[in-house]
């Protein structure tokens, strides 16, 4: 079963996208309804999952302290490893070799992670792990940590700064 389509195959057919369907008010999921109604409902499911992807979601168990692998042992300017699903929609990472200021980036695919509402420094971001250094000057104590992937926002989870 075929779900996707060109334009130029749309109006090779007659069909323009003023003829579709609109959901939303958005020319692309107008385009997707159309050809979910064509195709039937579990093509609608698949296109409209790709146009909205789900929120990332991980746990304070899934943080590690990178270094050592461990959970709860984290520190200002420490590495920490995030893992979860749907943490970035694509793989990047800091090419070091022609990296020359410092602080790495703050957002990488699109990806950003926020600890007491500061954003920190990402190193490598894939749909379920990131990999991130916490700011210098972050201190000692609770803090609530989420990620951000685009507009999606994941739970926040507590962790304790040493």
């Amino acid at each position: 079963m075929r779900t996707v389509v060109s334009s130029k195959e749309l109006a090779n057919n007659g069909i323009g996208v003023e003829d579709s369907l609109s959901i939303g008010g958005s020319p692309s999921r107008s385009l997707f309804a159309f050809w979910a109604v064509v195709f039937g409902l579990h093509s609608c499911c698949y296109c409209l999952a790709q146009i909205n992807p789900p929120s990332p979601t991980f746990s304070t168990s899934d943080i590690l302290n990178a270094a050592s692998g461990l959970p709860d042992s984290y520190s200002p300017y420490g590495l920490i490893s995030i893992h979860g699903s749907n943490l970035s929609l694509q793989t990047v990472s800091i090419d070091f070799d022609n990296r020359t200021e410092v602080p790495v980036v703050i957002a990488n695919g699109g990806t950003r992670v926020w600890i007491r509402n500061m954003p920190v420094g990402l190193l490598y971001v894939l749909p379920d792990q990131v990999v991130c250094l916490l700011p210098a000057d972050l201190a000692i104590g609770a803090a609530s940590i989420f990620v951000t992937v685009a507009s999606l926002v994941s739970r926040a989870s507590q962790i304790l700064l040493r």
